[in-house]
């Protein structure tokens, strides 16, 4: 039992991410400590790593089915709200801009906004 905000739920398939949604609603505050090092390991294949993420995108999804409705009815800050909703919605936002994304390329070529033209409006700074 982790004081207060309950014992590690197993409804998510990102029990670590569930976990410290919930310490952060029980108004628990986090700091970073300089030079802690957490090694990780990597996947060693790419079969491997395709399933992390796939288990990362499932799971974030279902926290923020979860927990979402708590957050956004909670007394946190708007931008700690909108900060949770694109952090755990990211794997869906993802996948929808690619979705849109021809559909726009193809939209701004034929009003004859081609993406070299538009590119320039970028400041030079953005662009590197």
């Amino acid at each position: 039992m982790h004081r207060g905000i309950g014992r590690l739920a197993h409804d998510t398939l990102t029990e670590d991410l569930d976990l410290s949604y919930r310490a952060q609603l029980k108004v628990w505050r986090f700091v970073s400590v300089p030079g802690v090092v957490a090694p990780a390991e990597l996947p060693g294949e790419i079969e491997a790593l395709k399933a992390q993420q796939r288990r990362w995108a499932k799971g974030s999804v279902q926290t923020a089915r979860k927990l979402l409705p708590t957050l956004i009815r909670s007394g946190e800050p708007m931008r700690v709200k909108i900060e949770a909703l694109f952090h755990l919605t990211s794997y869906p936002l993802l996948l929808l801009s690619g979705l849109f994304l021809p559909p726009v390329m193809l939209a701004t070529s034929i009003a004859g906004t081609p993406a070299r033209k538009s590119w320039a409006a970028v400041p030079r700074a953005l662009r590197g």
